[in-house]
């Protein structure tokens, strides 16, 4: 049972890693995928209470609930939003309000250049690669490729700056 929980805590950490991936090319608003998330690591939760509770320690259930449920259902919600397109792409330009690099890291040889640009209000930051990170200082525009995915959250499939 310990050895279950701890691959499945472990894959789940590792489907969130690539879920944030797939986040920074999503337009969507934090509220729906918050809510999302936390109403499905509750619901896990509670079922792992349900049958476990004499297995296990209410903060290790609460622990598995979250990570598990959670992580698993971000990254299904975010995968199944990008690979099931509901649209063809199209092309749209947005003005740069914010230029920048992300810190570098321990381990790190470059800092990611990132702009900030507004999308039906909200607000997104595009990171490019570290060979762009002269043309990001001087782009004052950015085009993108975008269409609708599953869940009706527009999906970035590519993005040059201009």
């Amino acid at each position: 049972m310990d050895w279950t929980f701890f691959c499945l805590i472990i894959i789940s950490g590792v489907l969130v890693f690539f879920g944030i991936l797939i986040f920074r090319n999503t337009i969507i608003p934090l509220g729906p995928l918050f809510i999302g998330t936390s109403f499905v690591s509750i619901l896990f939760s509670l079922g792992l209470w349900i049958f476990l509770r004499n297995n296990l320690s209410t903060i290790s259930i609460l622990f598995s609930g979250f990570v598990i449920g959670g992580g698993l259902f971000y990254f299904s919600f975010l995968y199944i939003n990008k690979i099931f397109p509901l649209s063809t792409s199209k092309s749209f330009t947005y003005k740069v309000q914010e230029k920048g690099s992300l810190a570098k890291g321990s381990r790190g040889n470059c800092n990611n250049p990132y702009v900030v640009i507004y999308i039906n209000g909200i607000e997104k930051q595009l990171i490019f690669t570290c060979d762009l990170k002269n043309k990001s200082e001087n782009s004052q525009k950015v085009v993108l490729e975008i269409y609708d995915g599953f869940f009706g959250y527009p999906f970035i499939s590519k993005k040059e700056l201009i």
